[in-house]
This record gives C-alpha cells, structure tokens and sequence, in this order.
C-alpha cells in the first residue's frame, strides 16, 4: 500500500547549483557563520588512491565487540541503547571506561586526514560526539585551542 503525499509535500526542491552553493559556504565562512558536526565516519578507516589511512571501530563493531565480551547486551542493537544499557548497569565510570578502552589511541596514532583537513579550514566552531580525540589533537596541531564539553547528557 503506497501512502499519497500532500500537495505540499509533493513541492519540488530547485536543484543545487554548485557554483551559487560554493559561494555561499565561503561567504558564510568569511563571516564566521560556519560550524562542522563530526561524525564517526571521520574517525574510520579510509583510503585514496595511495594508502590506506587507518582509523578507530564504527560504532557497530564497538556494539559486537561489547556483545561479545558481555552476554547480557544484544548485538542487534544501535550503539547509543547498548550504551545506555551499560550506563543502567555499570555506572557512569565503567561506560567510559569502557569507551575508552575502545577508542583512546595513543598520541603517536596519526589523525585521519579529515581531521587534518577540517582543523586547517576555518570553521567558527567544531561539534563531535566522536570518543577519540582526533579533531582536538588536529585543531592542537593547527595552533587552535579546542574548548571540551563533556557532560552526563551528551
């Protein structure tokens, strides 16, 4: 069974145009009205035409990971419920530790090159919700000082 959608919904969106979308994100750039949110993606394993760079565990395989180590957590779950679980169970403290233990990598371990490339840019503000530390560690190298919030509800 197809649902039909409103007229409203129906609208159509003009398609991008890349050059007027180009000039807009340098504008909003120079004007310092332009913030990036940091995904886990970033922080993956990636490659280009010559290496492989690599990087942390996606969020899924921390899931199966945890599941493995602990019975009482299902692998099937998103990763915030898994989270959430450990946090019911074991505490505030074990839940980091237990991130931590997960996604801390060494000061030696070289940020993706997203990280590098993003700290270079000059973004008003930087947000992750990312457990590693490779957008601090790259906005440190860039001689930018990162401002760390970390709170229960995050």
């Amino acid at each position: 069974m197809s649902r039909r959608r409103s007229p409203r919904a129906q609208a159509s969106i003009p398609p991008l145009n890349p050059a007027e979308a180009a000039a807009d994100l340098v504008r909003a750039m120079a004007d310092d009205r332009l913030i990036v949110l940091v995904g886990s993606g970033a922080s993956a394993t990636t490659h280009d035409a010559s290496r492989e760079y690599p990087g942390l565990p996606s969020p899924s395989e921390f899931v199966r990971s945890t599941a493995a180590k602990l019975s009482w957590i299902p692998s099937d779950i998103p990763f915030s419920d898994v989270c959430d679980l450990l946090l019911a169970r074991l505490g505030r403290t074990d839940l980091e530790n237990l991130l931590l233990e997960y996604y801390r990598v060494p000061e030696t371990f070289e940020p993706p090159p997203s990280h590098r490339l993003l700290a270079w840019l000059p973004f008003s503000a930087y947000i992750t919700s990312n457990y590693d530390q490779f957008i601090e560690r790259s906005l440190d190298r860039e001689k930018r000082k990162p401002f760390v919030v970390i709170e229960n509800t995050d």
